[in-house]
């Protein structure tokens, strides 16, 4: 077990920490953004009216996309929904709507495509995992995104040895379901009492809380608005907040 420093906060027998993918460790603001614009350019060619409305839904503008919103902290499943109820409420049938909404989902994600350029690991994150694990500590991801989408990126960025378990929302469980963190707990022999959670949502917040989680961490790269992440025990901007601490002195313990 390890101790965790976090600005004036002390988390003590910790054995595992779980991250959040989008907006944590992978900056795939860019990526989204152009998944979201393609999706309402898909949706507008059957109901132009309905795009502009889903704008607002998915949390997108012209130029950045609200970490709030549900394109930056839903899964696939929970947007494509809140695109079909857009389009059924325009006097479409639900079936026909829900039809629409994936056939637009299912052609923007084979037209945008992330990369390394568009979803690139966040700076800090390499240096954090290797500190991690060489003082024993297990890590894994839980993330809105699907496990195949996970997979893809660990890959991609050939740091799938420094995760022992990869959470996806591929069913019907999605996060702040505590469920998806006592599963990943379970898949490392661990209590949640000696885990963390570090997420840039309140889903990924209250998630962890309500599995029994030793403390949380909420991370909102380069943004002074924390406010959305005020239940979190601690905020902050950047990975390297996060140290290994020998010698406990002057911090708060949580």
């Amino acid at each position: 077990m390890i101790t965790i420093t976090c600005k004036d906060k002390i988390f003590t027998d910790i054995e595992a920490i779980f991250f959040d993918k989008d907006g944590t460790i992978e900056d795939s603001r860019l990526y989204l953004h152009q998944l979201a614009t393609e999706r309402l350019d898909l949706l507008a060619s059957h109901h132009m009216e309905i795009a502009s409305y889903l704008s607002q839904a998915f949390g997108i503008d012209l130029e950045k996309i609200d970490p709030k919103g549900l394109m930056a902290v839903g899964s696939r499943q929970e947007n494509e929904l809140a695109a079909a109820a857009y389009i059924a409420s325009s006097g479409c049938g639900w079936y026909q709507a829900q039809e629409i909404a994936y056939q637009a989902f299912e052609s923007a994600a084979n037209n945008i495509i992330p990369t390394k350029k568009t979803s690139p690991i966040f700076p800090g994150a390499l240096g954090l995992f290797e500190q991690l694990i060489t003082a024993q500590c297990q890590l894994g991801i839980i993330s809105a995104d699907s496990l195949s989408g996970i997979k893809k990126f660990v890959a991609r960025e050939k740091i799938q040895d420094y995760f022992k378990v990869l959470i996806g929302s591929d069913r019907n469980i999605q996060k702040p379901d505590p469920k998806l963190y006592l599963k990943a707990c379970q898949s490392l022999n661990v209590q949640p009492q000696n885990t963390l959670m570090v997420g840039d949502s309140v889903g990924d917040i209250i998630m962890a809380q309500q599995a029994g989680a030793a403390g949380t961490i909420g991370i909102c790269w380069e943004n002074i608005d924390t406010e959305h992440l005020s239940q979190a025990n601690v905020t902050i901007t950047h990975l390297e907040d996060i140290k290994i601490l020998d010698k406990p002195s002057n911090y708060l313990i949580v």
